[in-house]
């Protein structure tokens, strides 16, 4: 902080026209309001220290955010090795579900060929059935043309 005379300064107010108390009051004043003023070197002080300060809080920043950065990529390995494990399980699951189903198909195509072999049975049957039926009535027919022609040449001879 740099001096003042105030002695030199009641002197230099007295020469230019003010009371002796009028001049002792003014330097009272700037002398209790220069007190409170900051100087140069107050100044450069806080200067400094705000550095300092800004350059710990940079420091601390980058080293939070190096742990942060550190913290992530571990979680992100993390996560990617539960996702790897994941994939892995459900390629198993599918290969077990493939199995499954060509085992449930060949089962399938199984009962479709005993089905296919008993419904063709069955049209056999129906149909040998339905032949002699056939066969049954077109003798039984036979037998009437026979008769009606028998009757027709015995009555026109």
């Amino acid at each position: 902080m740099a001096l003042f005379d105030t002695h030199k300064a009641v002197k230099t107010l007295t020469g230019a026209g003010f009371t002796e108390n009028q001049a002792e009051a003014l330097i009272d004043a700037v002398s209790e309001a220069r007190g409170d003023a900051a100087t140069k070197d107050d100044l450069q002080a806080s200067e400094q220290a705000l550095r300092t300060d800004l350059q710990a809080s940079e420091q601390a920043l980058r080293t939070d955010l190096q742990a942060s950065e550190q913290t992530l990529r571990a979680e992100t390995q993390a996560l990617r090795a539960d996702l790897q494990a994941s994939e892995q399980t459900l390629r198993a699951e599918m290969q077990a579900l493939r199995a499954d189903l060509q085992v449930s198909e060949q089962a399938v195509r199984a009962d479709m060929q005993v089905m296919e072999e008993r419904l063709r049975k069955h049209i056999a049957e129906q149909l040998g059935k339905q032949t002699f039926q056939l066969l049954v009535a077109i003798s039984a027919l036979a037998g009437v043309v026979s008769g009606i022609v028998i009757a027709v040449l015995k009555l026109f001879p």
